[in-house]
């Protein structure tokens, strides 16, 4: 059996994952391109004021709010790439210490009560992405951006991370009813 690395889920020659599964390993893949464009953008950006400050003593009014931004987008949106890989932080010696069919339940109801956690965060978040739109809110600098649209990469994130969580739960299960056959 292979592990599918962009899926975390593990596939044989017969059975191929589901269509589902190859949507959700697409929509990481794409997360985790958006997360490489961003991070590379905030270098750029900061490499232009520190060069644009020592060498022309000119500094750029945005590139604080736009680095700013980008950083919480890079933040909200790898979290979800974070745990495909299994990068997360977690206690392993407990978990790695029960025997398998426990860890599995384990590690399913966890996810469950982790996926309800985002489920419900995902849609505060929306609101306040709502609330700024309605409102009509933007940012202080010479920018004036709309404060609807760099809030808006928080639900996004988030609800990558739903997905994600989803994507795990289903994997839990479909390793639990291996344990049991």
């Amino acid at each position: 059996m292979n592990e599918d690395r962009e899926s975390g889920v593990q596939s044989s020659p017969i059975l191929s994952p589901s269509p589902g599964m190859r949507l959700l390993s697409g929509l990481v893949r794409i997360n985790r391109l958006l997360c490489g464009v961003m991070t590379m953008a905030l270098v750029a950006l900061v490499a232009v004021e520190v060069t644009a400050r020592l060498v022309f003593n000119v500094s750029f009014d945005v590139t604080d709010e736009i680095s700013g931004y980008l950083l919480v987008a890079i933040v909200f949106l790898s979290v979800p790439i974070c745990l495909g890989e299994g990068a997360l932080l977690r206690v392993d010696f407990i978990i790695k210490s029960l025997p398998e069919r426990l860890r599995l339940y384990f590690e399913f109801i966890f996810d469950v009560m982790s996926l309800i956690f985002t489920i419900v965060f995902t849609y505060e978040l929306m609101m306040i992405v709502i609330s700024s739109y309605n409102r009509g809110m933007v940012s202080l600098s010479s920018l004036r951006l709309p404060l609807w649209i760099p809030q808006s990469t928080m639900p996004i994130g988030a609800g990558f991370l739903a997905l994600a969580l989803l994507r795990q739960i289903l994997k839990h299960l479909h390793d639990i009813r291996g344990i049991r056959s």
